[in-house]
């Protein structure tokens, strides 16, 4: 995992959207923390795995793991079968 490099992106992301006078429900706390993660994962080059209630056919949550950052090359390599591993090791697991 490269925990220091998801801090560093994750901290740049709330610097930038995180509003301390914004009320909002626990849905609306969910779904932004949902949007943070996305956005992490963009500049990691990641694939978030992740529930999406708004996307059934895109969510996933593994063993009660709210985000796994799996590298967007290292994935496809191992979808396409290029790879004799049957998983990719993620980059991150918040």
């Amino acid at each position: 995992m490269r925990g220091r490099l998801w801090l560093h992106y994750f901290t740049q992301v709330m610097e930038s959207e995180y509003r301390k006078d914004a009320e909002g429900s626990d849905t609306q706390w969910t779904k932004f923390m949902g949007d943070v993660m996305d956005k992490v994962g963009e500049k990691m080059n990641c694939r978030v795995v992740r529930r999406r209630p708004d996307d059934k056919e895109n969510s996933g949550e593994y063993l009660n793991i709210d985000a796994i950052f799996i590298d967007k090359a290292e994935d496809e390599l191992v979808t396409s079968r290029k790879w004799d591993d049957p998983f990719a090791l993620p980059r991150a697991v918040v």
